[in-house]
């Protein structure tokens, strides 16, 4: 959504959030989602040439987020599955 936002797209990416938030009733991640379509309604993720850019700077709300798990990157220390010698 941020991508989105970011090359014009604020409709599209408004869209994308609207699903996320539709496939969890968890509160926390609806929480998080949220803050990023608030953020991209203000014109937070436009590019800077863009004149929908807020004066203000905004917060990116998922700025500390991760795009996976910790334990799903594997240990290299334990050696690949197809790793030959």
């Amino acid at each position: 959504a941020r991508a989105l936002a970011r090359t014009g797209h604020a409709e599209a990416a408004l869209a994308a959030l609207d699903q996320a938030m539709a496939a969890t009733e968890e509160p926390a991640p609806r929480a998080n989602l949220e803050a990023v379509a608030t953020a991209v309604r203000q014109g937070c993720y436009a590019s800077p040439e863009s004149q929908q850019r807020p004066a203000d700077p905004c917060v990116d709300p998922a700025s500390g987020w991760s795009l996976f798990e910790a334990s799903a990157v594997p240990d290299p220390a334990r050696g690949l599955q197809n790793a030959t010698s």
